[in-house]
């Protein structure tokens, strides 16, 4: 395989600015000093992009294939670049979230070691500006062009992800757990080609099977009702919920069952017993106040996906004061 770029011809840029939500745990070599890192963001773009294209394909080959042009490899440089513009409004602080060993927030963020952890981490109300270059990307093959990606089409490409991780995830330690929930300053709603595409099942169940986690129509989202001044205080209403209804489904003792399952399913990156949470917890803000979601997920083997079914009607049927469901 050979490949050729250009890099410095025909290159757009794109100025980005996120603001941080909730506190983002993201450092280097030392895990206890907080730090913003572009390798990161690269990492929760290759999920999401995943999440939304990897079902454009109608094998795990050729998504990787894919994925490497846009992300790169050993074998292929990266389509576009990223780099921080602005360190001034980044702030750094070394406390611990949460009251106590009991607090939910104390769970969420550290797990059960909080009375002996502490993480610095950038605080909420941080803001990073980006700057994104976008090139042209041929993938040759026996010297003949196999493929070739415009950098307008990287652009859109790295644009509508970005966008997904923003609206669906976070960055950092505990992601899924709410914390490094980021909002991008420039970004409207997301547009209906996107939730369009987010909605499309097309090899769905190619992902599904295999375990990798994609956006498909049958994710489902949940919200508080209540709006806070405080990220924490939505933070605590799903976070507390999630605990309760995986408490009533015996997830605690069912953990080693359904890793033992997702290990049949060939699922090498598994390293232990514990379960994979299809759920990202994600606080969103709008002016000064904030509302809570619950994003799900449906992917893996159908015996899991069953258990995590009937958590979600239950969050239907007994969490409706505190809760609501809400369409892409």
């Amino acid at each position: 395989m050979e490949i050729y770029v250009p890099r410095f011809k025909n290159v757009e840029e794109r100025i980005y600015t996120l603001e941080v939500i909730t506190p983002m745990f993201l450092g280097g070599a030392d895990k206890k000093v907080a730090e913003f890192r572009i390798p990161s963001l690269k990492g929760v773009l290759r999920f999401w992009w995943r999440a939304l294209y990897g079902k454009k394909f109608d094998s795990l080959v050729k998504m990787k294939e894919h994925e490497d042009l846009i992300f790169g490899s050993t074998d292929i440089k990266s389509s576009f670049s990223i780099e921080v513009k602005d360190y001034s409004d980044i702030k750094i602080i070394n406390k611990k979230i949460g009251i106590n060993p009991f607090d939910i927030l104390s769970y969420l963020s550290y797990g059960t070691n909080w009375a002996k952890k502490t993480k610095s981490y950038i605080s909420s109300g941080s803001v990073i500006k980006i700057k994104i270059r976008f090139f042209n990307q041929i993938l040759k093959k026996n010297n003949k062009i196999k493929e070739f990606l415009s950098y307008e089409t990287i652009e859109n490409i790295i644009n509508d992800t970005l966008f997904v991780a923003a609206n669906y995830g976070g960055l950092g330690f505990k992601s899924r757990n709410g914390f490094g929930s980021f909002k991008i300053l420039e970004q409207g709603p997301l547009n209906d080609g996107l939730k369009k595409r987010i909605k499309e099942d097309n090899n769905s169940f190619l992902l599904i099977k295999d375990n990798i986690p994609n956006l498909n129509s049958k994710m489902r989202i949940f919200k508080t009702k209540k709006i806070s001044e405080s990220w924490d205080e939505v933070l605590r209403i799903i976070g507390g919920i999630y605990k309760e209804v995986k408490k009533k489904h015996g997830l605690y003792s069912k953990s080693k069952e359904i890793a033992k399952e997702l290990r049949s399913n060939k699922l090498k990156e598994l390293k232990s017993n514990r379960l994979p949470k299809h759920y990202f917890f994600r606080i969103d803000k709008e002016d000064d106040n904030y509302i809570g979601r619950i994003v799900y997920l449906y992917y893996g083997p159908e015996k899991i996906r069953k258990i995590y079914n009937s958590m979600n009607e239950d969050i239907v049927d007994n969490y409706a004061e505190e809760l609501e469901e809400i369409k892409i």
